[in-house]
């Protein structure tokens, strides 16, 4: 029998880049589960300390690092995951045992968006705790280019969505699945 974990498809980019929305999409066509680990970290922080709160409310109250360390324990909770769809969080592939531990588990696909969509975007809702509310455009600015090269050297595929339709990505994704799967086409 094929072994079915390196058919898990690992979606990485910056914060309102896609990652779950098209990541939900694709595990509907291709009959495959969808993980989103900013929720899988919240659900582990709630585990631990019998209250929720959100990503941004756990760097906001215990500070990058603790968050930096569920995400970790998620990552590596990963292992036994098979034929899904996983949504990671934007800083997650900074972290380079993050990044080993992946690798082995499927296939890190980058979803590529120009920078003035992603800061409208980010800018248009709740800021996140990486972007400094007195100077939010620099500070979005700095942490783009800090991850950008980071970004596009360590997927195996990269989909720039920019001057893509969602159909045209949803079936570039589904076209790499059934790579995984080893089809043709």
């Amino acid at each position: 029998m094929q072994d079915l974990r390196n058919m898990n498809l690992l979606l990485y980019g910056y914060k309102k880049s896609g990652k779950s929305y098209y990541g939900l999409k694709v595990a509907d066509k291709m009959h495959m589960n969808f993980i989103d680990t900013d929720l899988l970290v919240q659900d582990l922080y709630t585990k631990k300390h019998h209250k929720t709160l959100t990503c941004k409310e756990i760097v906001l109250h215990h500070g990058r690092q603790a968050f930096k360390d569920l995400e970790k324990e998620v990552i590596f909770s990963l292992d036994d995951i098979e034929n899904t769809v996983i949504a990671l969080g934007g800083a997650t592939i900074l972290d380079e045992k993050n990044v080993l531990h992946l690798k082995k588990i499927g296939s890190l696909v980058y979803l590529k968006t120009d920078k003035k969509t992603l800061m409208e975007r980010i800018l248009r809702g709740e800021l996140p705790s990486y972007i400094d509310p007195e100077n939010p455009i620099k500070s979005f600015e700095k942490m783009y280019e800090e991850r950008l090269s980071i970004y596009e050297h360590l997927g195996s595929l990269i989909i720039d969505t920019s001057h893509k339709t969602e159909e045209q990505v949803t079936k570039l994704l589904c076209e790499h699945v059934h790579t995984l799967r080893g089809f043709n086409g």
